[in-house]
């Protein structure tokens, strides 16, 4: 078995409050040890019992699981020498106990980095916490289940309120694969399962922003801004810049402590790009002091591509969030976006859609967006139907369950490159006259 070569940066997310990780047996597949690239086992993983299949109709329900020792060791694997991986047509589900319970006050965080076999069928890569007894998985509080177009590390948290029916039962941790309806083969690998316990982000101490998500095409960078402001307060600021992909993986991050009037900057790193476009989200945390804080994308000449500037357009909210009528041309695309704000903890249920001007609907997609992770439903021209050089759009964004930011993005399809992006409008009423 071989496995295919992708380049993807995966890091641990760092907030002001250390986390405590929790112990897990196995995390990275190291065992048993194979002695040379190129090698694999066949007879299942150590720590890691096959707990569920479930057979797809009319296609083989052979499951095979095991650890693999690629051929070659640059990014993939990401921790270690050896993945793990299942392959089979079937839905296949594996899971362990570990050495902890639930606890009120808590925020639990789940991390798993998958990766397809080149060739493979699409196929869903599921993560999820769970409780149980010592022997069996009972309930399962936080799952991602979405679906795996490549190399991706999923991510599910929970905070366990006080008066939850769960507290004090022993945690697992579940991760497997949906069904593959494909001709070809379905083989998922994955590797560095982590988990972690920490305390609430304590907002009144720790002010929290983002600017939702950006699209970066190759060739192009991201630079996070903050100037402390001294008029209000001659204050020393005290800020973290962070960016994030789009499913919650740190990329960079710089602590900074500036006197009133100064000003710093963290730049997207280089080998964090990729050869393909992505979607980044430029986050920023304040400890101190008083801070305006702004984003620009620019390419390798420096020349500036995009300037935002943070303000109320780019807050939390929830409800619907408007962006006004846009107008589209051919050879564009539409893309309407959320991101999950991760101080809440809680995961958003974005809504989202594409009418005409005469309220048709022509696209919708609906998405459960963890903590700390962002989403998106793209519309290109020819989906409006339209005969015209230009069609007018009516973006919509319905957000519940918690907080999330909004953006519409225009892209242009020949280069992949972000035209311009808002945020959602503050919506007038004749009745503030």
């Amino acid at each position: 078995m071989t496995i295919a070569k992708a380049s993807v940066i995966f890091a641990l997310a760092c907030k002001f409050a250390a986390a405590e990780g929790i112990p897990v047996s196995n995390p990275s597949f190291e065992t048993p040890h194979l002695k040379g690239p190129g090698l694999n086992t066949q007879n299942g993983i150590p720590n890691w019992p096959v707990v569920f299949t479930q057979a797809i109709p009319g296609e083989p329900s052979t499951v095979i699981t095991g650890v693999i020792r690629p051929e070659f060791t640059t990014d993939v694997p990401n921790d270690g020498t050896q993945l793990g991986y299942i392959n089979s047509k079937s839905i296949v589900e594996l899971a362990q106990p570990v050495p902890a319970t639930l606890e009120a006050n808590l925020v639990y965080t789940l991390s798993v980095d998958f990766f397809v076999q080149l060739g493979s069928d699409s196929v869903t890569g599921e993560v999820a916490l769970c409780v149980g007894t010592q022997t069996q998985v009972e309930t399962c509080l936080a799952v991602d289940n979405s679906p795996l177009p490549g190399p991706a590390t999923r991510t599910v948290q929970f905070l366990a309120q006080p008066g939850d029916p769960h507290l004090g039962k022993q945690l697992w941790i579940k991760l497997g694969k949906g069904p593959s309806l494909g001709t070809t083969g379905s083989i998922v690998l994955f590797d560095n399962i982590r988990l972690d316990r920490n305390p609430p982000l304590n907002t009144s101490v720790v002010l929290h922003g983002a600017f939702g998500s950006f699209g970066i095409i190759p060739g192009e960078s991201g630079r996070l801004n903050a100037l402390c402001d001294g008029s209000v307060m001659p204050a020393t600021c005290e800020v973290t810049l962070e960016f994030h992909d789009i499913h919650g993986v740190l990329l960079n991050q710089s602590h900074l402590v500036m006197p009133p009037g100064e000003s710093g900057f963290l730049d997207l790193p280089p080998d964090s790009r990729g050869a393909e476009p992505m979607e980044i989200v430029p986050v920023w945390f304040l400890k101190s002091g008083h801070v305006v804080t702004s984003f620009d994308v620019f390419d390798e000449d420096l020349r500036n591509k995009l300037f935002i500037n943070w303000g109320d357009g780019s807050v939390s909210k929830m409800g619907q969030l408007a962006s006004g009528p846009a107008f589209l041309s051919r050879g564009e695309s539409a893309r309407l976006k959320a991101y999950c704000d991760g101080s809440v903890r809680t995961s958003c249920l974005a809504d989202f859609s594409f009418h005409n001007e005469r309220g048709t609907l022509l696209k919708q997609s609906r998405l459960m967006l963890p903590p700390g992770t962002g989403g998106f439903l793209d519309l290109n021209f020819e989906e409006t139907n339209s005969t015209d050089r230009q069609v007018k759009i009516i973006p919509s964004l319905m957000v519940g369950e918690a907080p999330a930011v909004g953006g519409l993005a225009l892209i242009d399809e020949a280069t992949s490159a972000t035209i311009t992006q808002s945020y959602p409008s503050t919506i007038q009423s004749a009745s503030q006259r």
